[in-house]
């Protein structure tokens, strides 16, 4: 109903005033019922029809309205309400034949109000009539009408000096409710009877029950049943003080149709239990027919016995017991949500078929749940095979996933909220004919001076699967997560936060397949140039210096499946992560092997960090590359390129497993080709958990001081600074699928070059990041340095996996001395130029060791005994030993021993492969170690 929210203004009239017509059914009907003068209506005059009002499982229904009238002094003047099961016969809400019917359905207006519209409190009135009580005949798909009803002698049409007015017409309906059972007495005494349990499948509810009362059980995990099949189970009663003649009722009714209702003709059973021989409890098997056209979703099923006749909506409070219970009438084929008990997606209750979906469940999320699914970062992740989220529907992902590994049919709306993330497996797909969208913040950079390298995980709503995009397409001001708003663009140099969010389009770039890493050939897209999914692009903040952060809002249709890009022979290219969840650089890597899926690149990832420098002048960025490879990563040097200022400390390293919207540079190999993304690379991995990275400044999720996923790899950082340099960390990681030579995807060459750095050198080419096999004492790993002329320092960063007694040393091969860089740092200054073959790092400080036996200054010995296989350890000393470590070349424990005694000789079994290993021994002076061959 059309509705005026202003005093005085008419929504439908009939009198002398113009007639209101939009909405009423009709305009100026009449019809004349003659009767007494005073006790009869004379003349009616429809003024609005309803649609239709369905009443199902409603026990009452309330219209509220406003009326006004104009009297013109005739008395007994009022207002009719009428229903109608076919629009067309009407009845009276009422009895018009009741002597005083002019206080029942109608209002009167008394003859003391004169001319002019008015009514007795000076306003707009209001009348509520209740269903329940007033008529029982309205019910199921009624429509109503509202009438203006003279009672005067005023005959003309319409009235001359008569009228009324309805505004703000209201019907409203409580939530439907099953009823609640009423105690009545059968007849009987003297016995006690009650239900002791239920089962149906693996739903057992054992009860102590009470005789005489009603036990509401629905909240319980609700039964299964299937339309066509049988709800099978066992009632068991519990019955004492009975005689041989004595036979009694179990009824059980299930609302199949969802009526709030067991009256329809197959939603009941009742079976006659006699208790002849005389026991205490008696079991009474279930087979309860599930019609075919039982509707989908939780009902309700009332268990009643009793000694005598009750009906659905009685209990017998003498003798007998009333229990209800939840049945999911389950569409097994697909798991539909219905949001009956929460928003909850892991509440088994919340689904049709009764259970949480897993991986290969079918599952429809329709428009008419109750509530729309939530999952939760506590919570299990969500699983479907194949999954339809209709039109309006939503899907919220908290700080966790949805993985599919079916089809998805997105006309709804996912919200990928926090760090939630969508994961699609390998083949699974997205329909094309997708009309919804995601929603995914991410946090960039706040200051307009400074660069992220971006990558979007959508493209436009509604496009095409592998449609390209524009940045205006896609990207919203996420200043309230909650609320994206729209983001104005300008061509000037500075973004701004207000008064409307604005970014610059003069930073935003793509660097697609260029020859080299000039400025040159960067290519400018603004706001609505073109992106592939998979491109990367440049983009500045909006705010002011100290701003370190920015959220934004990735809203589109998300991409999914394999995804390629073209790359030229040693060509650069900007690309990112094109996924709504994070992406597994080591299997990306591993898919574009020279033998992979994609065949096309160097096995190094870079990724740009802007740290430092508010000013847009290229000299004033303090900026650079971390490189990245399945060794591992290193940060960004200051002053990547030539053309940037060399100082400013990174904060970033990167690491495995690369966070939505990230981008990064991959560089083509010798005669490039084809760069690919796929599902297989995709994985649930927040940033909170310290294995995900996004390149910004400071992180806006707290990240957890312990990784998720450990990498068990001993690695070794090695840091270097110099005049020219602020600072540079090379890394050496033990990897046994290695060797000492070139592995693809784990070394990474260097980057960029300063007059003074610092480099790993193999086949004489200069590495940042280098992996072998193994380490030992006796290991010397070539180190390149270049010289500016001025003082350069090298010192150990950080020591990852490796053993407490480890040392490590910066080996001159000129001068024949021995440096100790993991507690000093190594200074010197050398002559301008590149030293390719003076240096190395080493394990030992000199070559004493490689005996099977040596006496330690401690007076502790150490002998393995081949034959035996047994390490045997003789304390000459007064000191107690607590316990010994065996390590084999990657720094694993292979053997620990704890002692708890002062013996002087200790013989310790050793089960392990040929090698050199080494031993640590702690004694309550320090650690001792010493290297052992075993045989």
């Amino acid at each position: 109903f059309p509705n005026s929210t202003t005093n005085g203004t008419k929504s439908w009239v009939y009198g002398n005033a113009s007639l209101y017509t939009s909405g009423a059914s009709g305009n100026y009907v009449y019809s004349d019922s003659p009767g007494n003068s005073n006790k009869y209506k004379k003349d009616s005059y429809i003024l609005a029809t309803s649609p239709v009002i369905s009443t199902v499982g409603h026990s009452n229904i309330t219209f509220q309205f406003d009326v006004w009238y104009n009297t013109g002094n005739q008395e007994n003047d009022g207002v009719q309400v009428q229903y109608s099961f076919n629009g067309s016969t009407w009845s009276n809400l009422g009895d018009p034949n009741d002597s005083n019917w002019y206080n029942d359905w109608y209002i009167v207006v008394p003859n003391s109000i004169g001319p002019g519209w008015s009514n007795t409190s000076g306003g707009w009135v209001t009348k509520s009539i209740n269903l329940s009580t007033e008529n029982s005949s309205f019910n199921n798909n009624s429509y109503v009408q509202f009438r203006v009803v003279f009672a005067s002698t005023d005959y003309s049409s319409p009235p001359n000096n008569s009228g009324a007015a309805f505004d703000n017409i209201l019907i409203t309906k409580p939530a439907p409710t099953y009823c609640t059972p009423t105690n009545i007495n059968t007849g009987y005494s003297g016995w006690n009877l009650y239900i002791s349990n239920v089962i149906f499948g693996t739903f057992n509810n054992p009860t102590t029950g009470t005789m005489g009362t009603f036990n509401n059980f629905t909240s319980l995990t609700s039964l299964n049943a299937v339309p066509g099949g049988t709800l099978s189970g066992q009632v068991s009663l519990a019955v004492n003080g009975w005689n041989s003649s004595n036979i009694y009722d179990l009824n059980i009714w299930v609302d199949f149709n969802q009526d709030y209702d067991f009256d329809d003709a197959d939603e009941h059973i009742i079976i006659k239990v006699n208790d002849y021989a005389g026991a205490s409890v008696i079991n009474v098997p279930i087979n309860f027919p599930v019609p075919s056209s039982a509707i989908f979703g939780n009902t309700r099923m009332r268990i009643s016995v009793s000694s005598g006749t009750v009906t659905s909506c009685d209990y017998d409070w003498q003798t007998g017991e009333v229990e209800d219970y939840t049945v999911n009438i389950a569409n097994c084929t697909t798991n539909i949500w219905t949001g009956a008990i929460s928003a909850d997606w892991n509440n088994a209750a919340n689904w049709s078929c009764g259970g949480v979906p897993t991986i290969t469940t079918n599952v429809l999320i329709p428009a008419s749940a109750i509530n729309y699914p939530e999952i939760y970062s506590s919570d299990a992740a969500g699983l479907a095979n194949n999954i339809e989220l209709e039109t309006g529907t939503s899907l919220i992902v908290y700080d966790n996933y949805i993985q599919i590994a079916g089809n998805l049919l997105l006309n709804g709306f996912i919200d990928l909220d926090g760090e939630g993330q969508l994961i699609q497996n390998t083949g699974s797909t997205l329909d094309n004919a997708s009309t919804g969208y995601i929603e995914r913040d991410q946090q960039g950079q706040g200051n307009k001076f400074r660069y992220n390298q971006w990558s979007s995980p959508v493209i436009k709503t509604g496009s095409s699967n592998g449609a390209s995009f524009s940045i205006s397409d896609v990207l919203r001001d996420g200043t309230i997560p909650s609320s994206p708003g729209p983001i104005t663009y300008t061509s000037g140099y500075n973004g701004s936060k207000s008064p409307t969010f604005t970014l610059s389009t003069y930073w935003m770039y793509k660097f697609a397949n260029s020859p080299d890493g000039s400025y040159a050939s960067w290519f400018p897209i603004g706001s609505t140039g073109s992106l592939n999914p998979g491109e990367g692009y440049t983009m500045k903040g909006a705010g002011n210096p100290g701003d370190d952060e920015q959220n934004y809002v990735f809203v589109g249709k998300p991409n999914n499946g394999t995804i390629t890009l073209t790359v030229g022979g040693n060509n650069d290219y900007l690309v990112g992560n094109p996924y709504p969840s994070a992406l597994d650089a080591d299997q990306f890597l591993d898919d574009n092997t020279p033998s992979g899926t994609g065949s096309s690149i160097t096995g190094t990832l870079y990724f740009w960090e802007h740290y430092g420098g508010n000013s847009h002048n290229l000299k004033d960025y303090q900026a650079g590359f971390g490189s990245y490879t399945k060794a591992g990563g290193v940060p960004a040097t200051a002053g990547a390129l030539p053309e940037v200022s060399a100082f400013g400390t990174p904060v970033k390293t990167p690491e495995q497993y690369i966070a939505i919207a990230q981008g990064f540079f991959v560089v083509g190999d010798a005669d490039g080709g084809t760069i690919e993304f796929n599902n297989g690379q995709r994985v649930f991995e927040t940033e909170a958990s310290g294995n995900s990275i996004f390149m910004k400044g400071e992180a806006s999720k707290t990240t957890s001081s312990t990784k998720t996923t450990a990498d068990v790899r001993p690695k070794f950082r090695i840091g270097f600074e110099g005049a020219s340099i602020t600072h540079r960390q090379i890394l050496f990681t033990v990897d046994e699928n290695t060797s000492d030579a070139v592995d693809w995807g784990y070394e990474a060459e260097i980057y960029e070059m300063f007059d003074d750095d610092m480099f790993w050198t193999i086949n004489d080419k200069k590495y940042v990041i280098q992996a072998s096999n193994n380490v030992d004492e006796d290991k010397e790993i070539p180190l390149g340095i270049k010289s500016s002329g001025e003082q350069i320092s090298i010192k150990v960063d950080a020591l990852e996996n490796v053993d407490e007694s480890t040392e490590l040393y910066i080996k001159d091969n000129v001068t024949g001395l021995i440096n100790d860089i993991k507690n000093d740092s190594f200074d010197i200054t050398l002559e301008k130029g590149e030293y390719l073959n003076r240096f190395s790092l080493v394990f030992k400080p000199q070559n004493t060791l490689g005996v099977e036996e040596e006496i330690l200054e401690s007076g502790i010995t150490v002998f393995m005994n081949n034959i035996t296989s047994e390490l045997q350890i003789t304390n000459n000393s007064d000191v107690n030993i607590e316990w010994v470590n065996v390590y084999n070349q990657l720094g694993q424990i292979v053997k620990y021993y704890k002692n708890s005694s002062k013996e002087t000789k200790l013989d310790i079994p050793i089960n392990a492969n040929s090698g050199v290993y080494f031993v640590a021994i702690k004694t309550q002076n320090g650690t001792l170690s010493k290297k052992i061959i075993i045989k």
